[in-house]
């Protein structure tokens, strides 16, 4: 009559020990190579210390072939990988091409690292300051400063509700000649028969 809570409380022991074992190797995040390794020492051991029918132990021992030739490259990729990518890509939406030209207008550069779980800090810290080339540069010391210079936001905000038109002439000419263009503010929203301001509460 013991030998059976005996023989049950064996298997649950060896049991909680592969549930431990998978926790700790997953956490790890260790290779199949290692991993199966692993696995095939507990193996081992369960197969000299305990007390389980053969049955039993043949069966345990099956999915730990199957896992030793995953570790087969030619035989995961014809058996595995490329079963399971080519059934998935079925189940993804097509790319319409809008996306496709997002994707493929640049890189995710360091953000793809956030991504990983485990960013290259060193890789950011080494990464060079963008710097403006010399025509910006002188974009912006330039016509931006002339620009800023002309503005009086309590005159547009509360009095014009609009530009003057000394400052309109200035971003038209500068477009004209083609030297420097302050395209970003000439959109319906901003010009001078369009743009509506709100009426504001004057400042205390």
């Amino acid at each position: 009559m013991d030998t059976f809570p005996a023989a049950a409380a064996a298997a649950v022991g060896w049991f909680a020990l592969l549930l431990v074992v998978l926790a700790v190797l997953t956490y790890r995040r260790v290779g199949l190579a290692a991993s199966t390794a692993v696995l095939g020492a507990l193996l081992l051991a369960f197969w000299a210390a305990s007390g389980a029918a053969i049955g039993w132990k043949i069966a345990l021992s099956i999915p730990w072939v199957w896992l030793g030739l995953l570790n087969l490259r030619p035989l995961r990729l014809a058996f595995f990988t490329r079963p399971f990518l080519k059934n998935y890509l079925k189940m993804l939406p097509s790319m319409s091409a809008t996306e496709r030209e997002a994707l493929e207008a640049g890189t995710v550069w360091w953000d793809g690292e956030l991504f990983t779980g485990g960013p290259d800090w060193r890789k950011l810290m080494s990464a060079k300051v963008p710097a403006l080339t010399p025509e910006e540069q002188a974009f912006l010391d330039g016509p931006c400063e002339r620009l800023c210079a002309m503005l009086d936001d309590w005159d547009i905000t509360h009095r014009r509700a609009d530009l003057p038109p000394a400052v309109w002439d200035f971003i038209k000419a500068g477009s004209a000649m083609a030297d420097w263009n302050f395209r970003p503010m000439r959109t319906p929203a901003c010009s001078s028969k369009s743009l509506r301001a709100r009426p504001r509460r004057p400042r205390p």
